[in-house]
């Protein structure tokens, strides 16, 4: 356990460590993602589907807030939309106002969660989203999650419609498919997306599966017990399984058992990683506070997270203790170290002594004058002379040129 834990903070210190340059590298790739998917969603405009344009979508998306990315996405929806039909355009001008008024604009955050279930859809593991979405947006990621839905199948609409309109009149064509019997109603193509949008089952389905998952998760996941996470991804994946095979008897399809638990199976490994690299919890030490202002009274439960204990690279109570034994003046009337002056007599003794074959030995270097004890302390410090406080600062003397006297200033 402690070189999983060693492993999850080096991973972490990592990521704080280079930070300004792993973000950006991470959004690019994530909007590259969801470019690419948006061209093959909304094939229809020649601009927005080359990959030149949404690589350099992909670089402005990862340097710039995550609104830029939601804007960008809705507008090439939009253009597509519109070089369709007018009435598909006009359409999804609806949706996206009804999407930005009603949430993004409140929760700028929840756009990466709606084109994170867009991607989720189109690689057929939409059952892996709620694990994310409930982990990080809680229970207010279940709109979001819904909202994606939504997007997918408004394409699917839009390729219906490009399918069925010829090079002549759209709307003859779009009323002529939607006349029943001898009573032919002539209807727009507005009309038609957003009738068709409303009977979809399928798209009802697969939104109230991900909401009840993302509900229960969001839920459970915000308790104070003990493994509050692991019982809120246990949940979840029987709440996705079991709410998928309700849905389908609701509204009478045929149960994939094995898309919905390879997409439960894929949401549990990203989020025990994500989990993972956040950190685990060390319910051992929890510690719970109590304390009081004028107006509440306060319960703080603290559980910290698993770490390995790091040892400082300096010792700094050695140093700190070396330091206040230089600061310290020795009293009077004290020796120094009988060993330390033995030694220094030793090495004086050692350099006063004759060398063989010398010349003179009579002659001999001149002794330096033993140190002050009181000042050898202060000898490491500073190279200055030690003003006392007994002896006062002795005024300098100029001399006077003209009366040959001395005075004093």
């Amino acid at each position: 356990m402690t070189q999983i834990v060693a492993i999850k903070d080096k991973i972490r210190d990592f990521f704080r460590k280079y930070d300004p340059i792993v973000n950006p590298i991470v959004r690019f790739i994530f909007g590259i993602l969801v470019f690419f998917t948006i061209r093959n969603l909304y094939p229809y405009f020649d601009l927005t589907a080359r990959t030149d344009v949404c690589i350099l979508l992909a670089v402005m998306c990862a340097i710039l807030p995550d609104g830029f990315l939601v804007f960008v996405v809705g507008a090439i929806i939009a253009i597509n939309s519109f070089k369709v039909s007018v009435e598909a355009g006009l359409a999804f001008m609806l949706l996206f106002m009804f999407m930005y008024c009603i949430y993004i604009r409140f929760f700028p955050k929840c756009g990466m969660a709606i084109m994170l279930t867009l991607i989720c859809i189109v690689w057929k593991v939409h059952f892996a989203v709620p694990f994310v979405v409930g982990m990080f947006a809680g229970v207010g990621g279940a709109v979001p999650a819904a909202l994606g839905v939504l997007l997918y199948y408004f394409s699917t609409y839009v390729e219906e419609v490009n399918r069925l309109m010829p090079k002549t009149d759209a709307k003859a064509i779009i009323s002529s498919f939607t006349a029943q019997g001898d009573d032919k109603q002539q209807m727009d193509g507005l009309q038609f997306l957003i009738d068709n949008m409303i009977k979809n089952k399928e798209m009802f389905m697969i939104m109230g599966v991900l909401i009840i998952t993302i509900l229960v998760i969001g839920i459970i996941y915000s308790l104070s017990f003990k493994y509050s996470w692991f019982v809120a991804f246990a949940a979840g994946a029987v709440a996705n399984i079991f709410s998928y095979i309700y849905m389908c008897y609701i509204f009478g399809f045929d149960a994939d058992l094995p898309m919905c638990i390879k997409g439960v199976l894929l949401g549990l490994i990203v989020a025990l990683i994500v989990r993972f690299i956040k950190g685990f919890l060390d319910y051992n030490h929890t510690e719970i506070v109590q304390f009081e202002d004028d107006e509440y009274y306060y319960y703080v439960k603290a559980v910290p997270k698993l770490a390995v204990e790091k040892k400082p690279a300096v010792d700094f109570s050695r140093l700190t203790e070396k330091a206040k034994k230089a600061r310290t003046p020795r009293k009077e009337g004290t020796k120094p170290d009988k060993a330390k002056g033995a030694a220094k007599g030793a090495k004086a003794d050692k350099s006063d002594s004759p060398k063989k074959g010398s010349a003179k030995p009579a002659e001999r270097k001149q002794k330096t004058p033993a140190a002050d004890p009181e000042n050898t302390q202060w000898s490491d410090i500073t190279s200055e002379p030690v003003m006392t406080m007994d002896e006062p600062p002795v005024a300098p003397v100029k001399e006077n040129t003209r009366s040959g006297m001395q005075m004093k200033h």
